[in-house]
Protein backbone atom coordinates (compact mmCIF):
# COMPACT_ATOMS: atom_id res chain seq x y z
CA UNK A 1 0.00 0.00 0.00
CA UNK A 2 1.19 3.39 -0.79
CA UNK A 3 1.61 6.27 1.60
CA UNK A 4 -1.27 8.21 0.06
CA UNK A 5 -3.60 5.24 0.69
CA UNK A 6 -2.54 5.16 4.36
CA UNK A 7 -3.14 8.91 4.64
CA UNK A 8 -6.59 8.60 3.06
CA UNK A 9 -7.40 5.66 5.36
CA UNK A 10 -6.21 7.63 8.43
CA UNK A 11 -8.30 10.67 7.41
CA UNK A 12 -11.35 8.44 6.92
CA UNK A 13 -10.83 6.86 10.35
CA UNK A 14 -10.46 10.33 11.94
CA UNK A 15 -13.68 11.48 10.22
CA UNK A 16 -15.56 8.38 11.39
CA UNK A 17 -14.26 8.81 14.97
CA UNK A 18 -15.19 12.51 14.89
CA UNK A 19 -18.70 11.58 13.69
CA UNK A 20 -19.11 8.99 16.47
CA UNK A 21 -17.87 11.43 19.13
CA UNK A 22 -20.16 14.17 17.81
CA UNK A 23 -23.16 11.83 17.80
CA UNK A 24 -22.41 10.70 21.37
CA UNK A 25 -22.06 14.33 22.49
CA UNK A 26 -25.41 15.24 20.87
CA UNK A 27 -27.13 12.26 22.51
CA UNK A 28 -25.69 13.25 25.91
CA UNK A 29 -26.88 16.84 25.44
CA UNK A 30 -30.37 15.63 24.48
CA UNK A 31 -30.44 13.45 27.59
CA UNK A 32 -29.37 16.39 29.79
CA UNK A 33 -32.12 18.53 28.26
CA UNK A 34 -34.76 15.85 28.88
CA UNK A 35 -33.49 15.42 32.44
CA UNK A 36 -33.69 19.17 33.06
CA UNK A 37 -37.32 19.30 31.89
CA UNK A 38 -38.13 16.25 34.02
CA UNK A 39 -36.60 17.99 37.05
CA UNK A 40 -38.72 21.07 36.37
CA UNK A 41 -41.85 18.90 36.17
CA UNK A 42 -40.98 17.27 39.49
CA UNK A 43 -40.48 20.68 41.13
CA UNK A 44 -43.80 21.94 39.76
CA UNK A 45 -45.63 18.84 41.02
CA UNK A 46 -44.09 19.23 44.48
CA UNK A 47 -45.05 22.90 44.56
CA UNK A 48 -48.57 22.06 43.41
CA UNK A 49 -48.86 19.46 46.19
CA UNK A 50 -47.60 21.91 48.83
CA UNK A 51 -50.06 24.71 48.01
CA UNK A 52 -53.03 23.16 49.91
CA UNK A 53 -50.79 22.62 52.95
CA UNK A 54 -49.71 26.24 52.81
CA UNK A 55 -53.32 27.41 52.56
CA UNK A 56 -54.31 25.33 55.59
CA UNK A 57 -51.35 26.67 57.56
CA UNK A 58 -52.31 30.26 56.73
CA UNK A 59 -55.94 29.58 57.70
CA UNK A 60 -54.81 28.13 61.03
CA UNK A 61 -52.55 31.09 61.71
CA UNK A 62 -55.32 33.53 60.72
CA UNK A 63 -57.73 31.93 63.20
CA UNK A 64 -55.02 32.07 65.89
CA UNK A 65 -54.37 35.72 65.02
CA UNK A 66 -58.09 36.49 65.11
CA UNK A 67 -58.43 34.83 68.54
CA UNK A 68 -55.43 36.72 69.88
CA UNK A 69 -56.72 40.02 68.52
CA UNK A 70 -60.16 39.39 70.07
CA UNK A 71 -58.54 38.59 73.43
CA UNK A 72 -56.43 41.76 73.29
CA UNK A 73 -59.46 43.82 72.33
CA UNK A 74 -61.53 42.39 75.20
CA UNK A 75 -58.71 43.00 77.67
CA UNK A 76 -58.29 46.56 76.45
CA UNK A 77 -62.04 47.24 76.67
CA UNK A 78 -62.12 45.76 80.17
CA UNK A 79 -59.22 47.96 81.22
CA UNK A 80 -60.87 51.06 79.75
CA UNK A 81 -64.18 50.12 81.36
CA UNK A 82 -62.48 49.65 84.72
CA UNK A 83 -60.64 52.95 84.42
CA UNK A 84 -63.81 54.86 83.53
CA UNK A 85 -65.93 53.16 86.17
CA UNK A 86 -63.24 53.82 88.75
CA UNK A 87 -63.72 57.54 88.19
CA UNK A 88 -67.54 57.39 87.96
CA UNK A 89 -69.25 54.10 88.89
CA UNK A 90 -72.60 55.39 87.63
CA UNK A 91 -71.44 55.30 84.01
CA UNK A 92 -73.33 52.56 82.13
CA UNK A 93 -71.47 49.92 80.11
CA UNK A 94 -72.81 51.30 76.83
CA UNK A 95 -71.16 54.65 77.45
CA UNK A 96 -67.93 52.88 78.39
CA UNK A 97 -67.91 50.95 75.12
CA UNK A 98 -68.76 54.11 73.19
CA UNK A 99 -65.90 55.95 74.89
CA UNK A 100 -63.50 53.11 74.07
CA UNK A 101 -64.70 53.13 70.48
CA UNK A 102 -64.13 56.87 70.22
CA UNK A 103 -60.63 56.50 71.61
CA UNK A 104 -59.80 53.68 69.23
CA UNK A 105 -61.06 55.63 66.21
CA UNK A 106 -59.00 58.63 67.31
CA UNK A 107 -55.96 56.38 67.55
CA UNK A 108 -56.63 54.97 64.08
CA UNK A 109 -57.18 58.45 62.63
CA UNK A 110 -53.98 59.75 64.21
CA UNK A 111 -52.02 56.89 62.60
CA UNK A 112 -53.16 57.88 59.12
Amino acid sequence: MSISAWIILAIAIVIVLFGIASYNRLVAMRQQCNQAFADIDVQLRQRHNLVPNLVETVKGYASHERGTLDAVEQARNAAVRAAIQQHDPAVPDRAVCHGAWLRSTRILQSRR
